[in-house]
């Protein structure tokens, strides 16, 4: 289990990937929304959008944090592990990288059998 799913913040990766998608779709999109829903309401729709992208990016990084020690996973993710495999680090790390916090109770010592 990974350290998202298990301090609960997994479902903040899914809700930035649709946020990003959205605005984004709707800025690529804005030739195909021009006719039917018309220029205003286009406009207002991909400046949104375009809003959207950054404060979706501000949003996640600053809210996906190791509960520990509050290092910000989403910007090392993105800066440190690289473009390419962010999201399967981020979907699979077990442990922060600054303060090694896994979400697993310590361990005691005490073992079955052992006297």
């Amino acid at each position: 289990m990974s350290l998202l799913e298990r301090s609960n913040q997994r479902w903040k990766i899914f809700l930035f990937i649709a946020l990003m998608a959205l605005g984004a779709g709707v800025t690529l999109l804005q030739g195909f929304l021009y006719e039917p829903i018309g220029r205003e309401l286009t406009l207002q729709l991909v400046i949104g959008g375009m809003i959207l992208l950054p404060a979706t990016f501000i949003w996640a990084g600053g809210s996906i944090v190791c509960p520990s020690c509050g290092q910000r996973l989403l910007f090392y993710a993105i800066t440190k592990v690289g473009l390419g495999t962010w999201f399967v680090w981020l979907m699979t790390e077990e442990q922060c990288p600054k303060c090694g916090y896994s979400g697993r109770p310590a361990p005691t010592g005490k073992r079955k059998g052992k006297r």
